[in-house]
């Protein structure tokens, strides 16, 4: 569509014969949108749909299919849009729109943290922020684009108040 040519995100497009060939990527991929027929043979698009919640709350789904019946019960999935075939180009534009306007403001909305520093006092530091954090002799250091912070205890725990699709763990030593 004319939005995707005008983009600046880069983005990757693909393609499933089947519902439960979608769910089988979805253990090695993730995706940010998702484009679903209703009238699917096997699993119906609506049962495709809260798997995929059920994996993913923030993706975004666009049902585009011949059917208006299941408009009322897809507000169970929290569609970003629902398009009757045939589809215009209008349509998609549409629906593109809203995608790019939502993650836009999906990330550019700060998850804050807050940590205890080695004097006690707690602090919020964004993570958007945050570069890297290492650890020596139980002194956590997070590196940060203000400076460094020191922290007292496990890594472990830091980790666990970091998001994980942010933020990997490479050792343990």
């Amino acid at each position: 569509t004319r939005l995707l040519e005008k983009t600046t995100y880069s983005y990757k497009i693909d393609t499933y014969e089947s519902a439960e060939s979608l769910l089988n990527a979805l253990s090695t991929s993730s995706y940010d949108l998702f484009f679903l027929d209703i009238l699917l043979d096997g699993m119906n698009g609506m049962d495709l749909a809260r798997k995929i919640r059920s994996k993913t709350e923030n993706a975004k789904i666009v049902f585009i299919t011949s059917s208006i019946d299941y408009a009322v019960e897809s507000y169970e999935v929290a569609p970003l849009h629902y398009l009757v075939k045939p589809v215009t180009v209008v349509n998609l534009d549409e629906a593109f729109r809203r995608f790019f306007e939502t993650f836009s403001e999906q990330t550019t909305r700060e998850e804050t943290v807050l940590l205890k520093d080695t004097s006690n006092q707690t602090v919020a530091v964004a993570v958007s922020d945050i570069y890297y954090a290492e650890i020596m002799e139980s002194k956590i250091t997070v590196h940060t684009t203000s400076g460094t912070l020191s922290l007292r205890g496990r890594m472990d725990d830091l980790q666990k108040q970091l998001p994980k699709e942010h933020f990997y763990r490479c050792h343990r030593s």
